[in-house]
């Protein structure tokens, strides 16, 4: 058996505010993901960020054997001085990403650059061993 669902006049008016104020004051997350490209050059990965605006001070990176994780902290002032007026904002924008390698790495050897907003990461990659499989016979007890 349906349901029956009370009339609610005052429902399409809330609904309606709700949407107008989702749409003058939208949501959106304080951490964002940098574009990131990760290539394969052969004896090492290089992982190529864009940060555009980012002191190089507020750039953190971890690398270790499989991922690398790239944090960074965008800061921005906007100050406007007028006779009779002054106005000063402040934002702060996180950024976070983590990125795994396609083959294990050595993080000793990890060395970054950050020029014009595009950091770039070279990480030697780890020579593979020769591994031979071997056939383990079971015991029946």
């Amino acid at each position: 058996m349906d349901e029956i669902e009370l009339w609610d006049p005052f429902k399409q008016y809330r609904n309606i505010q709700k949407r107008l104020f989702d749409e003058a004051f939208p949501l959106k997350s304080s951490i964002r993901e940098p574009l990131v490209d990760v290539s394969d050059e052969g004896k090492s990965i290089k992982v190529t960020a864009e940060l555009p605006g980012i002191d190089r001070k507020e750039i953190d990176i971890q690398v270790d054997k499989g991922s690398i994780s790239i944090k960074a902290l965008l800061k921005n002032t906007l100050e406007e001085k007028r006779k009779g007026y002054y106005h000063k904002e402040r934002s702060y924008e996180s950024f976070f990403r983590l990125v795994p390698f396609p083959s294990e790495v050595k993080p000793e050897t990890a060395k970054a650059n950050y020029l014009n907003g595009i950091l770039e990461v070279l990480i030697e990659k780890v020579k593979p061993t020769d591994s031979t499989s071997k056939k383990i016979k079971v015991k029946v007890e």
